[in-house]
């Protein structure tokens, strides 16, 4: 494992086990679907939540949530390598983030840091924290500054594919 910093941006993992990841995400869509969302909640406020119900429940803006951010904790799949990484680092309300081709995110500020692990991505895609850009490669985990003003962008020629959740200061 190595580190890098910049204060923004930090890389907390680098030994990512990308393959069974994309087996995780693959069940998950030939299960459940992902055509026509761009959010996936991994993470419910109630245990022993229904996926097909909840998957759903934990997207969108904080506001418009049933729970508190802090309360989706509770994993809505079968314990596999997401769920590792959700534990390993700390995460919370986590959820499977998808930019499709040629999109932007709006520019915001969030309530907590977020923990991104690239799952699909291309080198046209890049994150934009303040007045900085990263492009977010496969096999690491990054911490994020996400309270500071920030987007991301797709500029390829498919989707990107995050797996991302919120984590304590």
């Amino acid at each position: 494992m190595y580190a890098w910093s910049n204060g923004d941006v930090e890389i907390i993992a680098s030994d990512i086990d990308q393959e069974s990841l994309i087996m995780d995400l693959t069940w998950i869509i030939e299960r459940y679907g992902f055509e026509g969302y761009k959010q996936i909640s991994l993470q419910s406020h109630i245990e022993n939540a229904d996926p097909q119900k909840e998957y759903l429940t934990g997207v969108g803006r904080v506001r418009d949530l049933p729970a508190k951010e802090e309360a989706f904790v509770h994993p809505l799949f079968p314990n596999g390598t997401i769920n590792k990484y959700i534990e390993k680092f700390g995460m919370y309300r986590a959820r499977i983030m998808k930019l499709p081709v040629k999109s932007c995110m709006s520019i915001h500020k969030d309530r907590t840091p977020r923990v991104h692990i690239p799952i699909v991505t291309n080198s046209e895609c890049r994150m934009m924290i303040h007045d900085q850009t990263y492009h977010l490669k496969p096999g690491l985990a990054y911490w994020t500054d996400t309270t500071k003003k920030h987007t991301a962008f797709n500029g390829g020629t498919y989707p990107r594919i995050h797996l991302v959740g919120c984590v304590k200061s």
